[in-house]
């Protein structure tokens, strides 16, 4: 009987520290998870701001492409040049 006892006492107290380590694994293992999800949060931001960047720079070049003919271009040039000279003084 004491025996038996002594048994039951042993397995609920090997339940119990089965169930508190599973606990500690299962804390872990969302610590884990909710880390490994902000990094790749902050990688997609970072791609997405890559994108929009290089979308936005693509879309300004297209415009001055369109917009600057040779007129212009020169014009642009001749006012450079006229900013370096004052400078220069």
């Amino acid at each position: 009987e004491q025996e038996r006892r002594t048994a039951e006492r042993d397995s609920a107290a090997d339940g119990e520290r089965i169930r508190a380590l599973t606990k500690s694994d299962i804390e872990k293992i969302s610590q884990a998870a909710r880390a490994e999800i902000a990094a790749a949060e902050r990688v997609g931001s970072q791609e997405l701001r890559a994108i929009a960047a290089k979308l936005a720079t693509d879309r300004a070049a297209a415009l001055i492409r369109e917009q600057l003919n040779a007129a212009s271009e020169a014009a642009l040039f001749e006012s450079f040049v006229g900013e370096l000279t004052r400078a220069a003084s």
